[in-house]
């Protein structure tokens, strides 16, 4: 079964693609999708799959009989192949594509890797509609749904969520970022059941966007989610959830949602619940929440902009993230990503649980003032919590490498970038007398901004030094669909505007 004791040679018309532990055969036609740029993604699929395999094997005891997994949009099949080789306690795994060409790709590539005759794991290639493929697996479940479509995945959601078994793990990238992101809400609001604004924070909310339409569609059919791991990279998000089945929890499922309120001005948000639970005599109801006044903004009196239904809970799950960090720390050579993988792991372990973040090169363009290092404003939190007699936190996002998390509320944000431009950092001549920085200057904050000292003692240990963004592969972006000819646009990878 080992694919690698036989090195083979790849026939006329196709090339040899070696990635991971899998070499799979790629047609010179190019009518098959690829990107080769994915491997950070595909190298992070195998981790968590192999974690979630030990945590399964963990939760089930005798009765584990190993995963049925699905790739829902297969193309080469390239993750299959690396999920059946590097991944132990797989039971089976459909391979599934629309396209003709591209599922015949797929069995070549297994008869390839040598897994043809495999029975552990089973691999089986399928030509089908992944939407058809997974309603119909609604009573025989898999307990890993791999969705990677080229855009956006909302219209595999409904069927998705209720094709996974109890407590069985889904793992879905987005790559319509440019909607995600805010800029284009009407779309976004089409596609997800959500609006997006423009806003510093851009690659969290894309986050909180997908989240949401998952919880929401889930919940439609007594189901909920539980967010283990949601990361922002490059061009893409990717997050991996469990689904469970709870009447009772999908009530409260109002209260993981809500709309954010972003200042046009100086880029403040405040979040809304949807709904917010009562404890009375042990028993829990849920209601509407109490609608606030969204306009103007409390720090600088310019309008704001209404983004949402967002997810407003965890993004991930502590005690997932340590077993997927002892992944990443003993993977083989074959997982080249391991440096970035650890940035991305570590650095999440460590961020709060505070929704969206401050980019500091936003707040000083509020400000039209020099740029401050990031942990020279910590320090200036800091002391602002000291000085009220209070205790802040904070830490590094991975989603922005200019961004910060922190609960201090924005007033005192605001009061330590005051006390930066006073500090000898003026606002620029050229700023506007309307503008948020001058309007800003003249708000009384929580503290006398001349009290802030950026000497402050900042802990060692507060932020994550490992490194993040790894240099881009020469091919970097979300890639192109093959030809029209050999992939028609009714077929799972096409483009989902």
């Amino acid at each position: 079964m080992d694919a690698q004791e036989t090195v083979r040679e790849a026939p006329a018309g196709f090339r040899v693609i070696e990635e991971g532990k899998a070499r799979i055969l790629f047609p010179d036609t190019d009518g098959v999708f690829y990107n080769p740029c994915q491997v950070f993604n595909r190298d992070f699929s195998v981790l968590n799959l192999k974690a979630f395999a030990k945590l399964r094997k963990q939760e089930q005891g005798e009765k584990f009989q190993g995963l049925k997994v699905l790739e829902a949009l297969a193309a080469t099949g390239l993750r299959s192949m690396r999920f059946a080789l590097e991944v132990p306690d797989i039971a089976s795994i459909t391979i599934n594509d629309l396209s003709p060409d591209a599922v015949d790709v797929i069995k070549k590539n297994v008869e390839f890797n040598g897994l043809a005759d495999s029975t552990s794991p089973v691999c089986i290639p399928n030509i089908g509609d992944a939407v058809d493929l997974m309603h119909s697996r609604r009573r025989d479940r898999f307990d890993v749904i791999d969705l990677d479509p080229f855009g956006s995945p909302t219209v595999f959601i409904d069927s998705m969520v209720n094709a996974v078994e109890e407590g069985g793990l889904l793992l879905v990238t987005c790559t319509d970022m440019g909607v995600l992101a805010g800029n284009h809400p009407g779309t976004c609001y089409a596609k997800y059941g959500a609006v997006g604004c423009k806003t510093p924070a851009c690659h969290e909310q894309a986050l909180r966007i997908c989240l949401g339409a998952l919880a929401t569609a889930a919940a439609r059919t007594k189901r909920h989610i539980v967010p283990l791991v949601s990361m922002s990279v490059d061009f893409y998000i990717r997050v991996v959830v469990r689904v469970y089945t709870s009447a009772a929890k999908v009530k409260g499922v109002a209260t993981q949602l809500a709309m954010f309120h972003h200042c046009t001005g100086c880029r403040a948000w405040q979040a809304s619940p949807l709904g917010h639970a009562k404890t009375k005599n042990g028993n829990v109801s849920y209601h509407a929440s109490s609608a606030p006044l969204t306009s103007p903004c409390p720090h600088c009196a310019y309008p704001q902009t209404m983004a949402g239904p967002l997810w407003c809970g965890p993004l991930h799950n502590a005690e997932y993230l340590k077993l997927l960090e002892t992944e990443v720390m003993e993977a083989p050579e074959t997982i080249k990503s391991v440096p970035g993988l650890r940035g991305y792991v570590r650095t999440m372990q460590m961020e709060l649980e505070a929704p969206m973040y401050f980019a500091l090169d936003f707040l000083v363009g509020t400000m039209h003032c020099s740029s401050l290092p990031r942990r020279t404003l910590i320090a200036g939190l800091l002391s602002h919590a000291n000085i009220r007699g209070e205790t802040y936190h904070v830490s590094k996002t991975h989603a922005c490498p200019r961004g910060l998390k922190t609960d201090a509320p924005h007033a005192a944000v605001w009061d330590v970038m005051r006390a930066w431009v006073l500090s000898g950092n003026p606002v620029s001549k050229k700023c506007g007398p309307e503008a948020p920085a001058h309007r800003l200057m003249a708000t009384e904050g929580l503290v006398d901004p001349k009290l802030i000292d950026f000497e402050f003692p900042v802990p060692e240990g507060i932020l994550c030094d490992e490194p993040l963004h790894l240099p881009k592969p020469e091919r970097w972006g979300p890639g192109k669909l093959p030809k029209k000819k050999a992939l028609p646009v009714t077929s799972d990878k096409r483009v989902a505007e």
